[in-house]
Parts: structure tokens; C-alpha cells; sequence
């Protein structure tokens, strides 16, 4: 009976959790499989050697009531990831990183400091910053999935707004070389984009697809 209980105890204070890396439109995505629900990171693939990147954090939470969806983002939320020497709680939904370089180690680790999961993370490593050139458009955008669009930008995501008639549209990940987007809630098949990053406006058209797709 002891030795139940212990198996018992060691089940229940161990976290499940897989975890997966793809890359596509120029977005690396880290999905993790948390005991709480799924949290995603998303990294720019091009970056520029030496100067700052950013990426974001999605949290979707399991639950089958509002109350239960909201303890378990708290929980999912006091995980962290770790790259460089930077700890950024899963909370903070977006960050930057200072020094680019051509490979990084990117850990999830629990509030305990356990290690939870590992990825080796490879980009295209850009020598100079891009001036004075267009930016480059998708010739679509679409709900559920990453657009990237190429030109010179900051690498700060937290001063970059996109619209798509007007619409905001989260912007997930950014280097000085391009942005990308992920759609959730396009309602039109044609979309005036304007980008504006810092100083600089940017205007262009796509079209668009707004069909849902689920996530989380």
C-alpha cells in the first residue's frame, strides 16, 4: 500500500508536456504541451549578427469553464524560457534579444527551475542591416497562418503596428530584416496593409483568406 502511494504521489507532481519545433514563412514556432494547455514561442528565422531580435509567447489554456481557463493560464504562466542569459516568464507575451547570433539554446524551465524542455534553434544569419529598400509582401495572409514580410525594420515588436483595413494584427516576431504575423480574425478576401515600425510607414495590398482555423 506504501508503494502505491509513492507511485501514486510521484505521478501526480510529475508535469506531461511534448514539445516540437517547425519552421515555415520564415517563423520558428516551439509548441510545448503543457499539463495546462499548449504555450507556443515564435522567432524570427533572419536575423542580422549582432543586433537585437524579438519574439513573442501564446498561452491557450485547457478548461472546460472560464474559472478553470484562468487557474490554469496562472499556472502555465509562472513557467519561463530561458535564451542567452535572459529568464522570461511565460507571462510576458512578448521579449527581445540583444545579440543575434547564427544558433541559440532556447529551455523551458518550471517556476522550480526544472528543466522541462530543450531546443537548439538555427538562423539565417545576416552580416549588414537592409536601408533604404522596399519591403517585401506575402501574396497572401491568412487566419491561423505565419506571413512574413522583408525589409528594414527595427527588431522591436513592442513599437510595430500592423493593420489590414484597418484591423490590428498581432505582430508575433521581428528582426531588423523582416516582421511576421499570425491572423486570427480576417473577414475579407482583399486587405490594404500598413505597417508602420518606428518612424517609417509602410503601405501595400494582399489578399486575403479568413477562413478559422483553431488553435490551441
Amino acid at each position: 500500500m506504501k508503494k502505491c502511494l509513492i507511485l501514486l504521489f510521484v505521478l501526480l507532481c510529475t508535469q506531461v508536456y511534448s514539445q516540437q519545433l517547425q519552421t515555415s514563412a520564415g517563423v520558428h514556432v516551439i509548441s510545448y504541451q503543457l499539463e495546462q494547455g499548449n504555450a507556443y514561442v515564435y522567432l524570427p528565422v533572419n536575423v542580422v549578427a549582432g543586433e537585437a531580435y524579438s519574439g513573442s509567447i501564446a498561452l491557450y489554456p485547457s478548461g472546460s469553464s472560464k474559472h478553470e481557463i484562468a487557474k490554469q493560464q496562472e499556472k502555465m504562466a509562472l513557467n519561463s524560457i530561458q535564451i542567452q542569459e535572459q529568464m522570461i516568464p511565460l507571462k510576458n507575451g512578448a521579449f527581445s534579444v540583444k545579440n543575434a547570433s547564427s544558433s541559440e539554446t532556447l529551455r523551458l524551465q518550471s517556476d522550480k527551475g526544472k528543466l522541462l524542455g530543450q531546443n537548439q534553434l538555427q538562423f539565417t544569419l545576416r552580416r549588414t542591416l537592409l536601408t533604404g529598400t522596399p519591403i517585401s509582401m506575402p501574396t497572401h495572409i491568412a487566419n491561423g497562418v505565419n506571413s512574413a514580410f522583408y525589409g528594414p525594420f527595427d527588431g522591436d515588436v513592442g513599437n510595430t503596428r500592423f493593420t489590414a483595413n484597418g484591423q490590428p494584427i498581432k505582430v508575433i516576431a521581428e528582426s531588423p530584416v523582416q516582421i511576421a504575423i499570425r491572423p486570427e480574425t480576417l473577414s475579407t478576401t482583399d486587405a490594404t496593409i500598413e505597417i508602420v515600425d518606428g518612424g517609417n510607414t509602410y503601405q501595400g495590398r494582399c489578399h486575403s483568406i479568413y477562413y478559422t482555423l483553431k488553435v490551441g
